[in-house]
C-alpha cells in the first residue's frame, strides 16, 4: 500500500504522524531559511555587480571632456580592453541630452544601446537585453563633462549635459546564483533527511513511556482490577491520562464487585423462598391430609410465590432504570389527595400496631407527576415507615410545594439504623435487619428502587437516622400544571 503525504498526516500511527508533521514543519523551515539566504546573497551579489558597473561608468565619465561645443574622450574607445569585441564584452554609449550619439564601445559595432528615458544625475540600474540577445545589467546617469581647457569656462561657454549608459552581461552573475541555489537545495535536502532520521530515533525514545504505560495496563488482570498504574512512572504529559485510567479502573472494580455481590444476593434471596416452598410441599406430600390442610399449604406457597414475584418485578424495574429505559408519563395530580390515596392500603396495619401518624401537607393546586413512578416511591416509603416503627410509635408525613421544588419528608421512631449506615440503605439488598424476612417485600430493594424512580423524576432522595428517628427526604422539581 502506497501512503500519500496527506494520508501520513492522518495516519493512525502516532509515531508516523509525529514524524510526518515534524518533517513537513522542518521542510517549511529549511525552505524559508534557504529562500531567505538566497535572496540575501542575491542582493549582496547584485550590489557588488552594480558597484563594479558604477566604477566603470565613473571612469568613462572622467575620460569625457567638452571642447567648446564638441565632446571628446581622452582615450579612444578602441583602447579600452573591457569594452573590446568579444563574448564577455561590456558596452557603453554616450549621448547628448537631445539623444544624439557621441561615443560608443567597439563591442557595439554597428548596434546602439537603447537610449534611456527619464535618467537623471542619480545613477539608475536596470536589467536589459544586450545587442547580442543575452541578459545584461545597465547603469545610466547624466553628467556635465569637464572643459578641456579652463579658458572656455572663463569665456562663459555653457557646460552641456551628457547621458552615459554602461551595460555588462549577467551570465556570470546568473551562474553564481544558480550554483548558490543548487548548493542551498542540496544542503537543505540533506539536512531534512538527516533531521528526519534523528527525529525518528528521538520520537521512538520519546514514545517509550507510552509502551511502558501499555505494559502496565496489560498487567491489570481481567478478574482482579485492584491494581493501579503508578503515577510516578508516567511523564507529566501522561499524568492526566493515567489518572483517568485509574479512575476508570476504580469504577470498573466497583462495578465488578457490585455485580458479584448482586449475583450472590439474588441467589440468596431466591434460595430462601424456594427452600421454604420445597419444604412445605415435601411436608404436604409426606402423607394424606384433610382438604383444610391442603388449603393452608396452598396459601403458604402462594405467599412465597407472590414474594418472589414482587422481588423479580423490583429487579426488572431496577434493570430498566439502569438502562435508562424509564419514560415519564406526567399528568396533573393533586399531591395531597394522591398521597392519601396511596396511604389507604396501610391504614389497617397502622391501626393494628396502634401507630400515631401526623400529617403536615402544605400543598396547593395540582402538580405534574408520573403517577406510577410516584406511587412506587410512596408505597415503599409508607411500607418501610409502617413496618419499622415500633408498636405504638410515631410517624410524620410532611409535604411542601414551593416555587421550584416539592419536598416530601417521612419520619418514624424506633430506628435502629446508625447515622453511618443510613446512606447504605439505598444499596441493593442492604438492610438494617439481617433476618431477611418477608421475601420480596423487605428484601433490600425498596429504597434502591425509590432512588431510581426519584432520579428518573429529576429529584433527589436522602436518608438520615439520629436518636432513634429515621427520616427520608425527597426533593422533586415542581412542575405546575396549567
Amino acid at each position: 500500500m502506497v501512503w500519500l503525504p496527506w494520508q501520513w498526516l492522518h495516519s493512525s500511527s502516532l509515531r508516523l504522524r509525529l514524524l510526518t508533521r515534524a518533517t513537513v514543519a522542518l521542510a517549511l523551515i529549511f525552505t524559508l531559511a534557504a529562500g531567505s539566504l538566497y535572496l540575501i546573497m542575491r542582493a549582496s551579489l547584485l550590489t557588488e555587480f552594480d558597484a563594479a558597473l558604477m566604477t566603470q561608468a565613473s571612469a568613462l565619465a572622467s575620460l569625457t571632456e567638452q571642447d567648446t561645443e564638441k565632446f571628446k574622450m581622452e582615450v579612444e574607445p578602441g583602447e579600452l580592453p573591457e569594452f573590446a569585441a568579444g563574448r564577455r564584452s561590456n558596452y557603453f554609449q554616450l549621448w547628448t541630452s537631445e539623444g544624439q550619439s557621441l561615443f560608443k564601445s567597439v563591442s557595439l559595432a554597428k548596434f546602439d544601446l537603447k537610449f534611456p528615458i527619464g535618467v537623471t544625475d542619480r545613477p539608475s540600474h536596470r536589467f536589459v537585453r544586450l545587442p547580442d540577445g543575452k541578459e545584461g545589467r545597465e547603469i545610466a546617469f547624466t553628467f556635465k563633462p569637464r572643459f578641456e581647457d579652463e579658458k572656455y569656462k572663463l569665456k562663459g561657454v555653457p557646460q552641456r549635459m551628457v547621458l552615459l549608459a554602461v551595460t555588462k552581461p549577467t551570465h556570470d552573475f546568473a551562474d553564481t546564483l544558480e550554483r548558490l541555489a543548487w548548493a542551498l537545495l542540496i544542503v537543505s535536502v540533506a539536512a531534512i533527511v538527516a533531521s528526519v532520521g534523528i527525529m525518528g530515533l528521538v520520537i521512538q525514545r520519546g514514545l517509550q513511556p507510552l509502551r511502558s504505560l501499555a505494559g502496565s495496563i496489560e498487567r491489570v488482570g481481567a478478574d482482579d482490577l485492584s491494581e493501579r498504574i503508578r503515577l510516578d512512572e508516567a511523564p507529566q504529559e501522561l499524568t492526566p491520562v493515567v489518572q483517568r485510567l485509574n479512575d476508570l479502573l476504580t469504577r470498573l472494580d466497583s462495578a465488578l464487585t457490585r455485580e458479584k455481590s448482586f449475583t450472590a444476593d439474588v441467589a440468596h434471596e431466591l434460595r430462601t423462598p424456594l427452600a421454604g416452598l420445597e419444604t412445605v410441599l415435601e411436608v404436604c406430600a409426606s402423607r394424606r391430609r384433610e382438604p383444610a390442610a391442603y388449603e393452608s399449604v396452598i396459601g403458604k406457597c402462594l405467599r412465597l410465590t407472590q414474594g418472589m414475584h414482587a422481588m423479580v418485578n423490583n429487579l426488572l424495574l431496577l434493570a430498566r432504570a439502569d438502562a435508562k429505559q424509564l419514560s415519564l408519563q406526567t399528568e396533573p395530580v393533586n399531591l395531597g389527595n394522591f398521597m392519601r390515596e396511596c396511604w389507604i392500603a396501610f391504614e389497617p396495619c397502622v391501626a393494628q400496631r396502634k401507630l400515631n401518624v401526623e400529617w403536615k401537607l402544605e400543598v396547593s393546586g395540582d402538580v405534574l407527576l408520573d403517577r406510577e413512578k410516584m406511587r412506587i416511591v410512596l408505597n415503599n416509603l409508607f411500607d418501610n415507615a409502617v413496618t419499622y416503627t415500633e408498636e405504638g410509635g410515631r410517624m410524620s408525613i410532611a409535604a411542601t410545594t414551593g416555587a421550584d421544588r416539592t419536598t416530601l419528608i417521612f419520619t418514624n421512631s424506633g430506628s435502629r439504623i446508625s447515622t453511618e449506615n443510613a446512606a447504605k440503605l439505598f444499596d441493593r439488598f442492604w438492610r438494617g435487619d439481617e433476618a431477611r424476612s418477608d421475601i420480596g417485600v423487605h428484601c433490600g430493594l425498596g429504597l434502591s428502587l425509590c432512588r431510581k424512580m426519584v432520579e428518573a423524576l429529576g429529584g433527589t432522595i436522602i436518608a438520615d437516622s439520629r436518636d432513634g428517628i429515621f427520616a427520608v427526604t425527597v426533593s422533586l422539581p415542581t412542575m405546575n400544571a396549567k
